[in-house]
C-alpha cells in the first residue's frame, strides 16, 4: 500500500495551486516573502480521533473560520502553530487568504470535519468541507499540532480539484 503524506503549503492560509503569494492589493511598497512550508511530521497517522480531539479541532477551526469572516487576520494567525509564525507574518496570511479566490473561506456559512486520525502524539490531520455564503464548498486538509495545551493549525490546503490534488496519506484518511 502506498502512503503518501499530508503536503501543504501553510498553516492558516488556504493556499491554492498557481497562487501568488506576494502582497496584492497593497498600498505597501514591500512584497511578503514565499511561505515554505514547514516539514511534515514524521509520525504515520493511526487511529481515529477521540471526541476530546475532535471537539478541540472543532473549536479551532471554527476560530480561524470566524475569523476570516471578520478580516481578523491577526486573529486568525494566533491559532497557527509556533513553526508556521516563524515562516510568515499576518500580513503574509492576508495576502494569501484575501486575494479573491477564497470566498468559502472568507464568507463560511457552514464546515464539517469528516475523517480525522492522530498523528503520532500531539498531532492530528481531518479533513473540513468549508460551504461558504456564495453555497460553494472547498475541501481542505488541515494538519494540526498541541503546543502548551492547545491545539494549532501546523498547515492546511484545499484538496481535489478545487486546489489541485493535495496527497493525503490515503489508508489513514479514507480518501
Amino acid at each position: 500500500m502506498r502512503h503518501k503524506r499530508l503536503v501543504v503549503a501553510s498553516a492558516v492560509a488556504v493556499v491554492l495551486s498557481g497562487c501568488s503569494s506576494g502582497a496584492t492589493g497593497s498600498t505597501a511598497a514591500t512584497s511578503t516573502p514565499p511561505v515554505v512550508p514547514p516539514p511534515l511530521l514524521s509520525a504515520p497517522a493511526t487511529e481515529a480521533c477521540d471526541p476530546a480531539t475532535l471537539a478541540g479541532l472543532e473549536q479551532v477551526v471554527t476560530s480561524q473560520l470566524e475569523a476570516y469572516k471578520a478580516r481578523d487576520f491577526a486573529a486568525a494567525f494566533a491559532l497557527s502553530s509556533s513553526q508556521f509564525q516563524s515562516i510568515s507574518s499576518v500580513d503574509g496570511l492576508r495576502a494569501l487568504i484575501d486575494d479573491g479566490q477564497h470566498a468559502e473561506v472568507l464568507d463560511s456559512a457552514s464546515h464539517h470535519i469528516g475523517e480525522c486520525r492522530g498523528e503520532g502524539p500531539g498531532g492530528a490531520v481531518a479533513v473540513v468541507d468549508v460551504t461558504g455564503s456564495n453555497g460553494a464548498s472547498v475541501v481542505l486538509a488541515y494538519q494540526f499540532v498541541v503546543e502548551n495545551g492547545q491545539w494549532k493549525i501546523l498547515m492546511s490546503r484545499p484538496m481535489g480539484s478545487h486546489g489541485g490534488d493535495t496527497p493525503v496519506d490515503t489508508g489513514s484518511l479514507g480518501a
